[in-house]
């Protein structure tokens, strides 16, 4: 009685889910429909990158900067007809908006291990795809055996994106079209940065002390009262710095991941060679 009685729960709770999520996905597509009708009259922007790659930090960023909201469809009752802020890890082939999209490129391997992180915390029904795909669960202590076949995962799944390779491939067929900005950048100097690429996108220098506050009030250590590096893996902002990979990958994972886009990275500037995996110990 005990398991029908949680079959038929979980079964109402997925239901309820699937519901939502699809709720969700048609006033998000409809939005972004109404935005591409609109075309060249449009302010709207589009920031686009691969899952773990910094857009949500940019989204947030850009919407305080340029005073208008984050497209955020679980809020939403009906679509949003006016410019938004929209995040993307989808590609959209129109040339109308790939002219206001910036696309933001992070280190492969620290979106994996990313990645994975918030595959943990994942409702468990998303993340038992990858259980199953693995043959094993996904714990935070387990990362280290886990990742060689997570790389593997990532490869076939396409829940929300393509993979980091393919995504990074993709925009490089048409960087031409795109405003591009490096997460690591951005950590480094997000004022700069954030200004450099609205000035790209809009024609004006936006104000100085605007970008500071702005940037000052998503800063990691405000919004999460935790430094950078001082990880709490239960969190969405986990961490906030470049070069994690190297805590968590072993020497099997460098070298699947020197197969899988070795080559990207060496093109991107991450690595010189791809001597890199030799250098990680087992």
């Amino acid at each position: 009685m005990f398991g029908e009685g949680k079959r038929q729960f979980d079964f109402q709770s997925n239901n309820h889910m699937s519901l939502k999520s699809t709720h969700e996905h048609i006033l998000y597509w409809t939005s972004i429909g109404w935005d591409v009708l609109h075309g060249h009259g449009s302010q709207g922007i589009y920031v686009l990158g691969a899952p773990k790659s910094g857009t949500n930090w940019l989204c947030h960023l850009l919407s305080g900067i340029l005073g208008i909201p984050i497209l955020e469809a679980w809020k939403m009752r009906l679509p949003a007809l006016h410019p938004c802020v929209y995040h993307m890890h989808r590609f959209i082939p129109l040339n109308p908006i790939r002219k206001r999209t910036i696309y933001i490129m992070r280190d492969g391997r620290d979106a994996l291990v990313s990645h994975y992180f918030a595959m943990v915390r994942d409702p468990p029904n998303w993340r038992r795809r990858a259980e199953r795909y693995i043959g094993r669960h996904l714990t935070i202590e387990g990362i280290r055996e886990a990742l060689p076949d997570i790389i593997h995962f990532l490869q076939t799944n396409r829940h929300a994106s393509v993979d980091w390779r393919t995504h990074i491939e993709t925009w490089q067929r048409h960087r031409e079209r795109y405003l591009m900005i490096r997460y690591e950048d951005m950590l480094a100097d997000p004022a700069g940065e954030l200004s450099r690429t609205i000035e790209d996108l809009t024609g004006k220098r936006p104000d100085a002390e605007l970008v500071r506050s702005v940037v000052q009030l998503h800063d990691f250590r405000n919004v999460t009262k935790r430094e950078r590096g001082l990880a709490d893996n239960n969190e969405f902002m986990r961490k906030g710095i470049q070069g994690d990979w190297r805590n968590y990958f072993s020497g099997e994972a460098a070298r699947k991941f020197n197969e899988y886009a070795g080559h990207l990275l060496i093109e991107l500037g991450y690595e010189s060679d791809p001597d890199w995996a030799l250098n990680v110990p087992e």
